[in-house]
């Protein structure tokens, strides 16, 4: 199953054949589009009984940065990690400021099973490494 943003074609989210949902943040990232996004995980992963491996990525985003953007993802992160839930997030890419933000937001989080990442490879890697290394 895919989901695309018929407004602006940018954001996506997908199964992968690996078995790790893949979600592609366009350009604009705002709480519609972090809700959006959350939405649709939670459609994909319903049918699941176990935990999904989340990879995003963010290497074309340009976040909205305020303190209240940042609010906002931390809550609906919490949310998403209530119901449906996931194993590991992984997030990839991104300018140095979107790099600051995603760290701030993780942080803010209090959760061990999310990272940032510079590549792609990297963050691969560290989704598909036994759940109890982290």
């Amino acid at each position: 199953m895919e989901k695309i943003n018929e407004k602006t074609k940018e954001n996506k989210i997908w199964l992968g054949k690996d078995g790790i949902v893949r979600i592609k943040v366009g350009k604009v990232i705002d709480e519609k589009v972090i809700k959006r996004i959350i939405n649709d995980y939670k459609e994909i992963t319903r049918k699941f009984s176990t935990k999904q491996k989340i990879l995003i990525d963010i290497k074309s985003s340009t976040p909205i940065p305020s303190s209240l953007f940042r609010k906002k993802v931390v809550e609906s992160l919490k949310d998403a990690y209530r119901e449906p839930g996931f194993e590991k997030m992984a997030i990839w890419g991104g300018s140095t400021v979107l790099r600051v933000i995603t760290l701030f937001i993780v942080k803010a989080t209090g959760f061990k099973n999310i990272k940032h990442f510079e590549t792609e490879k990297e963050a691969l890697q560290w989704l598909k490494e036994d759940q109890s290394r982290f």
